[in-house]
């Protein structure tokens, strides 16, 4: 090699080896934050932290009201967001290829009430599951009420009438698979209203590894990552039996566990609950 191609080569190595490094260090874009709502209304201030997290009110907003079995419920839902201020909220489309580039365009996801279970089985029929998934990885807002907000959950709480209220005991809150989108939670709805704490007690203890996180009506979680901001007019109970000492129990007996934390947060109390 000539001496005077040197230089050439040495920058053209330099530039190579620059670009790469960058690409490596390229920071990736951080998981969206999680909006938890436990039903029984959506009040203003839930709407306008959901607004602020998702860029305003224009943001680019899909609704899915597959929870509901009422077929006018997605009508009824961007009539509702609409009247919130929201100036792009659209039903999502029932036509799977359409569904998932309306996802892929959302800055706002939000999930409406009902059954969970009907919602989660949709989702997953249409391939939609993964995609919100990927969706809150990239960072768009996902959101939900009631069955919406139970959905985001690893393991997700099924119906009401599937749980043992009277006992807390081993299987006694039947648990199914949910959009895995908070990790390492279980989330329960209605929570103080409808005395659900047995039912979330039961399922923390089926699985210790998971903080409970109960959010009661016109409530909600601000969820990132571990980090709980409370917002709205009630409260949100955290149950975290990580470090409790459980005894060995078989199906169906009763549970007996020492050591357990119970955190109660109101409105603008804020939790870490890798960092208490």
């Amino acid at each position: 090699m000539r001496p005077t191609l040197l230089p050439a080569v040495a920058l053209s190595l330099l530039l190579g080896l620059t670009t790469v490094a960058f690409a490596m260090w390229t920071p990736q874009a951080e998981p969206g934050p999680l909006v938890v709502a436990g039903g029984g209304g959506t009040t203003a201030a839930i709407s306008d932290e959901l607004f602020r997290l998702g860029g305003g009110k224009d943001a680019r907003m899909v609704l899915i009201p597959w929870a509901s079995e009422d077929p006018n419920q997605g009508k009824e839902l961007e009539v509702f967001w609409k009247e919130k201020g929201a100036t792009h909220a659209v039903a999502i489309a029932e036509d799977a290829t359409l569904a998932k580039q309306q996802l892929a365009e959302a800055q706002i996801i939000w999930m409406g009430g009902g059954d969970q279970k009907v919602l989660f089985d949709k989702l997953k029929a249409l391939g939609l599951d993964t995609e919100i998934a990927r969706r809150h990885r990239e960072g768009c807002v996902v959101g939900g009420t009631s069955a919406g907000a139970a959905i985001q959950s690893r393991a997700m709480i099924l119906g009401g009438e599937l749980a043992d209220l009277q006992s807390i005991k081993v299987g006694g809150t039947q648990l199914g698979e949910g959009l895995d989108l908070l990790g390492d939670a279980i989330v329960d709805q209605h929570f103080i209203k409808r005395q659900r704490f047995t039912r979330l007690l039961a399922a923390v203890l089926d699985r210790p590894q998971l903080v409970g996180m109960g959010v009661e009506e016109r409530t909600a979680a601000i969820v990132r990552g571990s980090r709980v901001q409370v917002v709205g007019e009630g409260q949100v109970l955290v149950i975290d039996a990580r470090k409790a000492q459980l005894q060995p129990c078989e199906a169906g007996a009763q549970h007996s566990a020492r050591g357990l934390r119970l955190d109660v947060l109101r409105a603008g109390d804020a939790y870490d609950w890798n960092q208490r």
